[in-house]
């Protein structure tokens, strides 16, 4: 009885780091591009990073010790850099949030991002060299999520977000004024609503 509820309690504060994690490290994100509703967005990659690296880590091995799922406070906070550094990319292009400029961060950030994540899983993994159970388990765990945190972000990212791509072309075709010639040419309107937060 009193192992049930040594573990009831443990896994109840794990669950309650984790969400608190989490949502400390969305209100960042949301502070830093000062545009909240960007931090509901950034969940996305990184919920679906961290689940999935759970689920990867479930094929690899079949029992778990409980304490290690702490992993998923490291990942809240490891996975959210790689959207912070992308999602700063995006919106720090001139261009605005376009097709082009959402190509371009996948291009520049991509490398860079895989490199961090495969150096940051290689360090983890190295918790098994030290032999003890939990310790193994919470870097296997770590190694997979931040892996798949990476992959989630560079994947997902752009695909949420669509609205803000979407918007930020129609503004790009719609801003145009008429030259002295009466040729149409493209005014700096866009860039002064999509430019640099």
């Amino acid at each position: 009885a009193f192992a049930a509820e040594s573990e009831e309690t443990l896994r109840g504060d794990i669950t309650r780091n984790i969400a608190l994690s989490f949502a400390l490290v969305l209100g960042l994100f949301a502070c830093t591009l000062r545009r909240p509703v960007l931090g509901l967005v950034a969940a996305v990659p990184v919920l679906a990073g961290i689940a999935a690296g759970f689920g990867l880590f479930s094929i690899l091995r079949r029992e778990v010790v409980t304490l290690s799922l702490v992993s998923g406070a490291i990942l809240a906070g490891l996975g959210i850099d790689f959207a912070i550094h992308f999602a700063l990319r995006i919106f720090s292009d001139p261009r605005g949030p376009t097709r082009a400029a959402v190509l371009d961060a996948a291009r520049v950030t991509g490398p860079s991002s895989l490199f961090a994540a495969l150096t940051t899983a290689a360090a983890f993994l190295s918790f098994r060299l030290t032999g003890e159970k939990f310790l193994g388990d919470l870097g296997l765990l770590s190694a997979c999520g931040i892996l798949c945190c990476m992959g989630a972000t560079q994947f997902l990212l752009p695909a949420v977000l669509a609205p803000w791509i979407a918007r930020a072309e129609r503004g790009s075709a719609g801003d145009v004024e008429r030259g002295p010639a009466g040729d149409v040419e493209r005014g700096p309107a866009g860039d002064a609503e999509w430019g640099p937060v």
